[in-house]
């Protein structure tokens, strides 16, 4: 064995020392790094609590806490639902399917018992009498257009997708947006029924050449009711180059709802509608002729409804109560999105309609109304419109009106858009007439479940 002074030798040696020193550096700043670290650990950890909380409130629930205060809240504890949150909770819901007035809605932690606008009757006859032979898609929606509340939404995909074609601004919007610019024309320019208007050249086509301010022995002179019944492009072209141009039609365009949120209780996306510099496109625009302005059946409900409602557009509504545990967690009230038209603006527009269903475009879908015992009480109007996907050799057809009793306060809003194969099958506006027959008839209420 070592003497202990010769121990003692080695252990304080200064090579000892120094090995010491270097260690006792080496922990002092391992300490200093944790202590700098520690931040950083803290943030990483709070985001991951807070994505956690996140997740369970978008579910309609929250976290519990053992041993928790008496004002945290649990699963145990009834949270009143907004739309947003609830948009979210009916976002993959089949809904354009239901066959019933109410639902259940299960969540991972909470359980809701939704009651809807739905009158299972309408929504059954409509799902019931689709051409499932030559449609592609089908979407259909039937409003309330003083209270917003959609009465029938029903959906076809005929892809296989299962999409909710009802609330897809995935579709050309046609000659629909002639309501826009005949609102605008009445409203800006001072358009009436009786207004002569002129045009050269085919009802249906659009070129350069018609849209000149000429008058020769090729003109046409009708009113302007007569060019709105039967939809003719190059008057409402000659409207937006030298009417409106591209600051009315932007103004009004927003006013009907276009390239704006509107707020629903499934996920709406906007319908979009660019207007560019080049007059050309304000012609386009104006009288439908392109596929680039978009709308969903939905908005297009929307629209029209605020032409029967004195120019005012309700937002759209489904549920009209949710409860959780019996006890209601929300209830939905009607809405005014804002005012598109003024009132007198409506009523002129509102006999343009009617034209299209007594002379125009739709007068063939409604010829046996004056015979029907329902259908002859009613001021019914609407507006067609038509456009080719040539590519896919689909022909889209869209129907959007309303339906009023001559003698009560009882309306309806509908549109109907229908992606008719290589064969055209049962048309927009027959759908329609069906509607408006089956809800005049014996207008079902809302007891229905």
């Amino acid at each position: 064995m070592l003497k202990r002074s010769k121990l003692n030798t080695r252990i304080y040696s200064p090579a000892n020392r120094w090995r010491n020193y270097q260690v006792k550096l080496r922990r002092q700043s391992a300490k200093e790094q944790a202590l700098q670290s520690l931040p950083r650990y803290l943030i990483v950890l709070a985001v991951l609590v807070l994505l956690t909380k996140g997740t369970f409130w978008l579910l309609g629930c929250t976290t519990t806490h053992p041993r928790s205060s008496p004002t945290s809240l649990s699963v145990d504890t009834v949270l009143p639902l907004d739309q947003p949150i609830l948009q979210k909770l009916l976002a993959n819901q089949p809904l354009p399917k239901i066959t019933r007035k109410a639902f259940e809605l299960k969540t991972v932690l909470r359980d809701y018992h939704m009651e809807t606008s739905i009158i299972p009757s309408l929504q059954n006859t409509i799902m019931d009498n689709i051409d499932r032979k030559y449609a592609k898609y089908f979407g259909l929606v039937a409003m309330d257009p003083t209270t917003g509340k959609i009465l029938a939404m029903v959906s076809l995909d005929k892809t296989g997708k299962g999409s909710n074609v009802c609330t897809r601004a995935d579709f050309p919007a046609a000659s629909l947006i002639k309501i826009v610019t005949a609102g605008a024309a009445i409203e800006e320019c001072g358009f009436r029924c009786t207004t002569p208007v002129a045009y050269n050249g085919k009802k249906y086509s659009l070129y350069k050449s018609q849209l000149k301010p000429r008058d020769n022995k090729y003109t046409n002179h009708i009113t302007f009711s007569d060019s709105f019944a039967d939809s003719i492009n190059p008057v409402f072209g000659k409207i937006g180059i030298h009417r409106l141009k591209k600051a009315g039609l932007e103004k009004y365009a927003e006013a009907f709802g276009f390239n704006r949120d509107i707020a629903f209780d499934l996920p709406l996306p906007n319908s979009p509608l660019t207007i560019q510099d080049e007059p050309f496109n304000w012609a386009e625009i104006a009288c439908g002729f392109n596929k680039e302005t978009l709308i969903s059946p939905l908005h297009a409900a929307v629209l029209v409804a605020g032409v029967i409602n004195d120019g005012k557009l309700m937002a759209p509504t489904l549920v009209n109560t949710a409860y959780e545990r019996n006890q209601p967690v929300y209830q939905s009230q009607a809405k005014v999105l804002n005012r598109a038209i003024s009132p007198g603006t409506a009523d002129v527009l509102k006999r343009l309609m009617h034209y299209t269903i007594t002379e125009g475009t739709a007068r063939s879908a409604f010829r046996s109304r004056r015979w029907d015992d329902t259908l002859s009480r009613l001021d019914i109007g609407g507006k067609t419109g038509s456009i080719n996907n040539n590519p896919e050799k689909i022909k889209y057809d869209w129907f959007a009106g309303f339906a009023q009793e001559v003698h009560g306060s009882k309306k309806l809003a509908v549109s109907v858009f229908v992606a008719h194969k290589e064969y055209i099958g049962t048309r927009a506006a027959a759908y329609a007439k069906m509607v408006f027959r089956v809800y005049f008839k014996s207008p079902p209420t809302d007891s229905n479940v």
